[in-house]
């Protein structure tokens, strides 16, 4: 009997038959077990009575209802019917603002009793509430939305499977049914032809992306449209202290005192600033989401362009190969 391999519900997983060497196996992500398309084997051959002999519980059958041409016609038709990458569905886009954190900086100048009045340590720690926080919104926000686009566009540029991209993860499906037909054809096929090495054009939308100069200026200032908050406004969030500070002697030699001011716990003034610039960037979500969308789609299109160029000339050598 000669069949298409297949495993069956009998698999435990213990991976005895790896132990072969046979390329037509292959583990999944997920460490399940799969026999390659287009593999068919004679009840009688080498490889099938070393499957199963080596397999515990029997998971190796033929199934002679796929034979050759039918498993052939099959792959043709998933290869042609291949629509290749989906534009990102909104969740996969969507920005949430508790995604993000931002690191409160340390304040100096606090509990020092330097001011001779509440006014002076007042104004004291306005300025360094500003030098501290308030002076670097435009680059919290642009590095809360860096850090957006790395989370969820780099997989759009990036050639990298280990970063997770989409046209890599692609281009191994086309591969995959690609084999499938090699396996069965043979070397009437090009040893190069289950290669697939497609990606958008990288001179454009995708080295914009991956520089960040698609989502900075512009989306900075979308976010502070919705942030319009003076740095006096955060006053409330700290206070000031007074104590009698020694300040020499009178002509007894008695010890003088003077009132001193300090200011303290403007940390909580930061923290009252980041809420209120994540809240901004949650916000200015709808401007976020949907510049990233429009760049991501743009390099999509690209990657499905070049794809059918690249199926319609594999299909051209297979129609060669089997006529």
């Amino acid at each position: 009997m000669r069949g298409s391999l297949k495993i069956n519900s009998n698999c435990v997983g213990c991976g005895s038959c790896l132990g072969l060497g046979y390329n037509f196996l292959e583990t999944s992500s997920n460490g399940d077990l799969n026999v390659k398309s287009g593999t068919i084997l004679d009840d009688v051959s080498e490889e099938f009575r070393n499957l199963s002999e080596i397999c515990p519980v029997k998971a190796f059958e033929l199934d002679e209802t796929d034979n050759e041409e039918k498993v052939l016609s099959d792959l043709i038709k998933q290869l042609k019917e291949y629509k290749g990458l989906e534009n990102p569905n909104e969740k996969q886009l969507k920005f949430d603002k508790n995604e993000y954190t931002i690191p409160i900086p340390a304040a100096s100048g606090e509990y020092r009793y330097d001011y001779s009045s509440d006014g002076a340590a007042e104004s004291a720690a306005l300025r360094e509430f500003e030098r501290a926080m308030y002076s670097q919104v435009d680059s919290i926000i642009l590095n809360i939305i860096t850090e957006y686009r790395v989370i969820h566009l780099k997989p759009y540029y990036t050639e990298n499977p280990e970063e997770g991209s989409v046209y890599a993860q692609c281009n191994e499906r086309v591969s995959k049914i690609l084999e499938g037909i090699k396996t069965i054809l043979g070397d009437r096929l090009p040893q190069d032809f289950v290669n697939v090495d497609v990606f958008p054009n990288r001179d454009t939308t995708w080295k914009m992306l991956k520089k960040g100069e698609l989502v900075s200026d512009e989306l900075i200032s979308g976010v502070k449209s919705e942030f319009d908050y003076p740095a006096s406004q955060y006053d409330c969030y700290w206070d000031t202290d007074d104590m009698e500070v020694e300040c020499g002697s009178d002509w007894r030699g008695n010890p003088k005192y003077k009132d001193r001011y300090c200011y303290q716990n403007i940390r909580a003034a930061f923290q009252e600033l980041a809420k209120d610039l994540l809240t901004s960037c949650g916000y200015a979500s709808d401007r976020i989401e949907k510049q990233a969308k429009d760049a991501v789609e743009w390099l999509v299109k690209l990657y499905n362009d070049e794809l059918k160029n690249v199926i319609a000339d594999k299909i051209n050598q297979i129609e060669k190969a089997d006529s």
